[in-house]
């Protein structure tokens, strides 16, 4: 039988079904900052700098909202820079490393 792209394969869900609804949905960027990002490989940085840039881009021509966080930016500094250019709104600064509570 033929495997039909439209269709999980045997035992996965329907792709269709896993589809987000744009406004039960909002993109998170927690704590990327400068402390926190230094530490990292140049390479490995860049490619995720780039790939939280390239989501920052797409979520408003998409209708998603976007929220960022930093972790005691006192201490840690501020939200890389390349990334904040690209923040409609301020971070939201907070004291504990939980994004949840």
């Amino acid at each position: 039988m033929a495997h039909d792209p439209d269709h999980g394969g045997p035992g996965l869900p329907d792709p269709r079904t896993l589809a987000l609804d744009r406004a039960d949905a909002l993109l998170l960027v927690i704590d990327v900052q400068e402390r926190l990002a230094a530490p990292m490989q140049p390479e490995p940085r860049a490619a995720v700098e780039r790939n939280i840039a390239v989501l920052l881009q797409a979520a408003p021509k998409l209708g998603v909202e976007v929220v960022a966080t930093e972790q005691y930016p006192t201490g840690l500094g501020p939200t890389v820079p390349a990334l904040r250019a690209l923040l409609a709104e301020a971070p939201l600064s907070k004291v504990e490393f939980s994004c949840g509570s």
